[in-house]
């Protein structure tokens, strides 16, 4: 990588390389560099080389993979031009899904919760015959730099990146018009200059903490502080089980029976391996002095040094957001023995609290592709403002439809609000617009068809939330059309499959009689 000119930027650049390497895993060297600062060189050498640090729990990559859930259901975009048959919106999300926007996303809001922000860059060609063809590409920003828009100050004018070219390392340079080398000291390489042809400078940013400059690299280190100390102390406790967690034993004036007392270089012998399972013949060394065979206690408790990690584990798993009800150790994940899980709730509350932090970027992506798609095509095909992102709320679980129609029994909320409770992303009713009464009577629970339900791919708490909705309006508790609505925005379900799920109930069936006790 050439080396930024400025010093705050090449430390930028530099903190924000070590938290790409918690995310990629390939952080095992800063970790040992943290255990030699921790405990000193020599310990650090009586403990092994690197190879003996523990990275099983990288608390910074756990918290970026627990909280990325806003793309877990691609978003789509709509515009005010959009009608029945088509539209700039339409347009917009076809190019996207030709780009496979949705599954990269994830990725994206991953890197920018670990790293506070990501980069993405975008292309549009025409392929032979005219079509506009889109493609995204991620790039780590411990590998850019970026100068602020002055009207948007968060989104890039210019960016260089780190490429290399002819076995050296320089900078791509993109502006608004053109993209060209420049080696360290930035000067131009000669015949590199050439038009991108998309319009603006084709790179967008994302941020997950607000701001007003492309890179806020220094928020939220505490957490890569407590990545790098929480690795040390289970690198202690590894070493203390393994080396330390048995008594050791001693003897004066013996030595094991047919080994001798010098070894093969002829050396004094200072020890004999064994382990705790070990029995030794020992055998008197000369006639002088009364032979001693003792042992000092062991060096380390393991237990107690687990119960201190532990403590200091669940102390990390708080500072990266999950309620102490939320955190357990989950065996069956092989990837990390600490590994964190979070309920449905939570994930769709981080849904709706990254929602506002994306949407500018979202929209920003939206504008730079209909600008390079009209630059391509030299005509104004697709409008430059006015898309709308729509994200899509995570299934409810069966708890959380429960209460929202106890809720509406309770006449606590009205129905328009169980549904912004249960679909934050949904949009409110207009003012003075009706929503359909509940029916006098409703379908009998006979009607619920639990195969449909089941036959559907959605995993078992999704099976239980939507047998609840089911249920709610077995019950007249739920209108009919709400149910409906309901279960295809909330499992992204066909209207038709949802409707074959309801059958007839809420259509004026009297619901069977609990039997009395």
């Amino acid at each position: 990588m050439p080396e930024p000119r400025k010093a705050a930027e090449a430390k930028r650049m530099a903190h924000s390389a070590l938290r790409q390497r918690i995310m990629n895993g390939t952080w095992r060297a800063d970790a040992y560099q943290r255990m030699i600062e921790t405990v000193g060189l020599d310990r650090t050498r009586a403990w092994g080389s690197e190879n003996i640090c523990d990275i099983g729990t990288p608390l910074l990559r756990q918290a970026a993979v627990r909280n990325a859930t806003l793309y877990l259901r691609p978003p789509y975009f709509e515009h005010p031009a959009d009608t029945a048959d088509g539209g700039p919106g339409m347009v917009m999300n076809a190019l996207l899904l030709q780009a496979r926007w949705g599954s990269l996303m994830t990725g994206v809001l991953q890197a920018a919760i670990a790293l506070n922000d990501a980069a993405v860059r975008y292309e549009v060609t025409l392929t032979e015959d005219g079509t506009p063809m889109l493609r995204l590409y991620t790039r780590s920003v411990a590998d850019l730099m970026a100068r602020g828009r002055r009207e948007n100050p968060s989104q890039p004018r210019k960016v260089y990146e780190t490429v290399d070219y002819r076995g050296q390392s320089v900078w791509r340079v993109w502006d608004d018009d053109e993209r060209w080398l420049e080696d360290a000291d930035g000067v131009e390489l000669a015949g590199t200059r050439a038009p991108h042809g998309q319009g603006q400078c084709p790179w967008v940013l994302w941020h997950t903490t607000p701001n007003e400059q492309p890179f806020s690299p220094y928020v939220n280190s505490e957490l890569v502080d407590l990545t790098l100390g929480l690795s040390v102390a289970e690198s202690f406790r590894s070493h203390a089980l393994f080396e330390a967690a048995w008594p050791q034993r001693y003897c004066v004036n013996v030595q094991p029976a047919g080994v001798g007392v010098e070894s093969l270089s002829g050396e004094p012998r200072q020890s004999v391996t064994a382990d705790p399972a070990t029995v030794l013949l020992l055998e008197q060394t000369g006639d002088t002095g009364q032979p001693m065979v003792g042992q000092w206690q062991a060096g380390a408790d393991p237990r107690i040094m687990a119960e201190a990690v532990e403590r200091q584990q669940r102390r990390s798993a708080l500072a990266i957001g999950a309620s102490g009800s939320d955190v357990f150790r989950a065996s069956g994940e092989t990837r990390s023995a600490y590994s964190l899980e979070i309920t449905r709730q939570n994930q769709r509350t981080q849904q709706t609290n990254l929602a506002p932090l994306c949407e500018p970027s979202d929209t920003y992506l939206a504008r730079g592709i209909a600008m390079a798609v009209d630059t391509r095509l030299g005509s104004e095909v697709l409008p430059l403002d006015g898309y709308r992102i729509r994200y899509r709320i995570l299934s409810p679980s069966a708890e959380e439809v429960d209460l929202a129609t106890k809720m509406m029994d309770a006449n606590l909320i009205s129905m328009d609000q169980a549904r912004l409770m249960l679909d934050p992303f949904s949009q409110p009713p207009l003012p003075g617009a009706g929503t359909e009464a509940a029916p006098a009577t409703a379908g009998p629970s006979d009607d619920i068809d639990s195969k449909e339900v089941s036959e559907l791919a959605l995993d078992g708490g999704q099976i239980s939330s939507a047998q609840a909705i089911v249920e709610s309006t077995v019950a007249g508790r739920l209108p009919r059309a709400s149910a409906l609505e309901m279960l295809s925005a909330f499992f992204a379900m066909p209207r038709d499959v949802a409707d074959a799920i309801l059958g007839p109930v809420g259509q004026g069936f009297t619901p069977a009689q609990e039997n009395e006790t």
